[in-house]
């Protein structure tokens, strides 16, 4: 309903409108500019490709709404922030995503839902500068995924704080002014099995991941991007891992050494690096299934005939946007 303009409320306290609503989806209704307060049993709210911020204020600014379990909000172009008390009046919210939001420049502290936040997502919202806090209290959360906030700078988390000890995935990336990731989040997610943070371009400081409780359980890695091709040299050790996206940047013309280490190593992403030819250590994966090249505008030679064939798992090769490559096999 595109051209829809007002979705009026009732003026009439004798009629209760939407008493046992659970579920409301507002989608591409882009010209709306209200909307009802009263949904007092509402648990799935999602708002997408609307320009007003209004009809989402009025709904989640409700005193009724204390219900809620699953909220997206995505492309709302007026939206810079969310009210106080939307985690502590919804103490049972599961979920929390918001995407392409581009003026969202606060989020109120997440203390109220600790207990209950199972996934929360914010993407695309460049006027965001640093995450809300209370991040350490979320104690269930299991997937954290934090993309292209151009211009987010802090991650607040005060030393002591042991709340993500459920988290399984944490994503960080294209967070260009991003310069610092604390240690202490990274400690305290003792649950982690998928870790990515790339494309993060002036990332300088990088906690120490050899000495984290979740180092020798870790399965998926993405990693790379960062102004520091150092902080690549962590994967040798982490023998473990069984997916890995390598990130890298125009200058950068070799692979980390340690890389051939892992020979657990089943899926392997290899994105943006400025090398000419791939070394034929490569061959040493043994466990190696899957092998993707993104973006290497240099790469002109696979690993030799000999090498390749040591991949005796290899069952696909894919070649992206490599165009001195050409998709050959290996002939020398």
């Amino acid at each position: 309903m595109p051209n829809l303009t007002e979705w009026a409320e009732v003026q009439t306290s004798e009629v209760q409108v939407f008493p046992c609503l659970e579920n409301l989806k507002i989608k591409k209704c882009c010209k709306l500019t209200t909307a009802p307060k009263h949904f007092p049993c509402l648990k799935e709210l999602s708002i997408q490709f609307i320009d007003s911020d209004l009809p989402l204020s009025n709904i989640i600014s409700s005193i009724n709404l204390t219900s809620l379990v699953n909220l997206s909000i995505e492309h709302v172009s007026e939206l810079t922030c969310l009210v106080d008390d939307l985690f502590s009046k919804n103490q049972n919210l599961a979920y929390l995503f918001l995407d392409d939001c581009k003026k969202l420049a606060y989020i109120p502290p997440l203390w109220g839902c600790g207990a209950s936040l199972k996934g929360l997502g914010i993407s695309g919202s460049d006027e965001l500068r640093e995450l809300p806090d209370g991040l350490g209290s979320l104690e269930s959360l299991e997937r954290l995924l934090i993309k292209s906030c151009e211009n987010l700078q802090l991650i607040p988390y005060p030393s002591g704080q042991k709340g993500l000890s459920s988290l399984r995935r944490l994503e960080i990336s294209n967070c260009k002014r991003l310069s610092n990731l604390p240690s202490e989040m990274l400690e305290s997610c003792t649950s982690l099995q998928s870790l990515n943070v790339f494309k993060n371009e002036n990332l300088t400081s990088f906690p120490e991941l050899s000495g984290m409780v979740w180092f020798n359980s870790l399965r998926e890695l993405g990693i790379g991007g960062f102004l520091n091709s150092n902080i690549l040299e962590v994967i040798g050790l982490l023998k473990s891992v069984q997916t890995l996206s390598l990130y890298g940047r125009a200058n950068w013309v070799s692979l980390p050494y340690q890389l051939q280490n892992l020979t657990s190593l089943k899926y392997l992403w290899i994105n943006d690096f400025g090398i000419e030819e791939l070394p034929d250590w490569l061959g040493n994966l043994s466990s190696l299934e899957y092998l993707w090249l993104h973006d290497c505008e240099k790469l002109r030679h696979l690993p030799s005939k000999e090498a390749m064939q040591r991949l005796t798992k290899l069952t696909e090769l894919y070649i992206l946007r490599c165009p001195l490559l050409g998709g050959t096999m290996p002939s020398r």
